[in-house]
């Protein structure tokens, strides 16, 4: 199946289990952004969990345009299940960095930069490192909003192989920076490293000068 007729039967199966009273209030959580069907986590991803079952996982040389159309969608719930059916994909090429990319540039906003970063980018980075240094730091120094949250968060689901000097680099190089999204990401950032460098994420926080947000959220947790 090619990727518009697995786009196609794809929406035609959201649609299908709309509900208005739901997507009323999704769309004011989300301030007016996009439009929804109204369809929660939960039947969404019953929804392609049965879809995949039916057509499986959607050919590798398929995935960009397949994205693309997901993306070109005004109903989000199309973007949450191109997120849940690329994450199928268990080891992407390198090239696949310039469409996670892409992703996170267009219909910008938390949601769909919370699972692109650490989920798509974030693996694609841990299997090729080196990747990691030259595109994170393009992507602070970019001006940017969405790719400077990006390089705050991609190491989100490293643990103990979170690289705590970039972290801790890009947090002081974005420390000054005005807008919410990125003070959130700071704290973010660091509140998951102190879950394992707790000293050393405490120390960065007393030495290093960052939104009372920032601090906030990275000492949640660490006392």
């Amino acid at each position: 199946m090619d990727a518009y007729k697995y786009y196609q039967e794809l929406d035609a199966r959201l649609e299908a289990i709309a509900i208005e009273d739901n997507a009323l209030a999704m769309k004011k959580y989300m301030k007016n952004h996009f439009e929804f069907y109204g369809i929660k986590s939960e039947p969404r991803r019953a929804v392609v969990s049965a879809f995949r079952k039916e057509y499986g996982n959607i050919a590798e040389e398929e995935l960009d345009e397949f994205a693309r159309l997901c993306w070109d969608n005004p109903y989000r719930e199309l973007q949450y299940a191109c997120l849940d059916i690329i994450e199928k994909e268990k080891k992407p090429k390198a090239e696949r960095l310039e469409l996670y990319e892409w992703m996170i540039l267009h219909r910008s906003w938390w949601d769909s930069v919370d699972g692109i970063a650490p989920n798509l980018m974030g693996r694609l980075f841990k299997q090729n490192p080196d990747l990691i240094k030259e595109n994170t730091l393009r992507y602070v120094q970019s001006g940017e909003l969405w790719l400077q949250r990006s390089a705050l968060i991609f190491q989100l689901r490293y643990k103990t192989e979170t690289d705590l000097p970039l972290l801790f680099n890009y947090c002081e190089m974005l420390a000054e920076h005005k807008d919410f999204f990125i003070r959130k990401s700071i704290g973010w950032g660091l509140r998951q490293a102190g879950k394992f460098y707790p000293n050393e994420v405490k120390d960065f926080v007393a030495k290093t000068e960052l939104s009372n947000l920032s601090v906030r959220e990275a000492l949640k947790h660490l006392k």
